[in-house]
């Protein structure tokens, strides 16, 4: 069973190391970044970071304000996320509602490719804004999302 816990620095080592490859191809699509530096910068820019956990860390996620009311929202996992895809269903509302509490709402963008993230937004009720093409590094197309908190 998945649960989730404030995050430490500690998580983004263990995690960048077990990245799952969608959100490498992402975040190297789209920043550039390393996983190590992905992580360590969403867990040092967000509020309340928060690290989803098994056995082992298996997500990370936070939002980072760009206003008074808004925040950037954004996660990150391994692989471990699909040992317990119901859990980790089941956490996504609760790990959303708590980055989001100081936020009226919050956005970002997901790689147009993934249609698991797509699926899995959807369903947490993010609205797509609009498809974004040549976007970031490597000129990948997005979507906006953005939802109301």
């Amino acid at each position: 069973m998945l649960s989730y816990r404030p995050s430490e620095l500690d998580d983004c080592s263990y995690l960048a190391k077990h990245i799952r490859k969608a959100d490498l191809r992402e975040i190297t699509d789209t920043a550039g970044h390393s996983p190590l530096e992905a992580f360590v910068a969403g867990y040092n820019a967000s509020l309340r970071p928060l690290t989803i956990v098994g056995d082992v860390p298996v997500g990370m996620a936070g939002a980072v304000p760009v206003g008074p009311s808004e925040g950037v929202v954004w996660m990150l996992g391994t692989e471990g996320i699909k040992a317990d895809r119901v859990s980790f269903i089941r956490q996504s509302r609760g790990v959303l509602n708590e980055v989001c509490e100081p936020f009226d709402w919050v956005s970002n963008c997901v790689d147009k490719r993934n249609t698991l993230h797509l699926k899995w937004l959807s369903w947490l009720g993010f609205s797509f804004l609009r498809e974004v093409e040549n976007f970031g590094i490597n000129k990948i197309t997005v979507y906006e999302f953005a939802r109301v908190c």
